[in-house]
């Protein structure tokens, strides 16, 4: 997440909050807040999955069947938030 973070710093030119909560603290609150607030839940347990390691992804078969554009994701920064 770090590297998604600095690629926004530096479209936005300017520097960016940060916050690290360890990853056994986002999986036992994605079970804890599931009763209460399911959406917020499912966020903590995606974050726990995405700082558990890398995730990579394989865009071949995915444009193969769904054939978009895919753009660099500073300029879709500079697109959707300006500079």
């Amino acid at each position: 997440m770090n590297q998604v973070v600095e690629v926004f710093e530096r479209a936005r030119g300017r520097p960016g909050r940060r916050r690290h909560l360890p990853v056994a603290l986002l999986h036992a609150l994605g079970t804890l807040l599931r009763p209460f607030n399911p959406a917020l839940a499912r966020q903590m347990k995606a974050e726990a999955l995405m700082g558990s390691g890398p995730q990579p992804f394989e865009p071949g078969p995915m444009l193969e069947r769904y054939p978009v554009v895919l753009i660099p994701l500073e300029e879709w920064i500079r697109q959707r938030y300006g500079r």
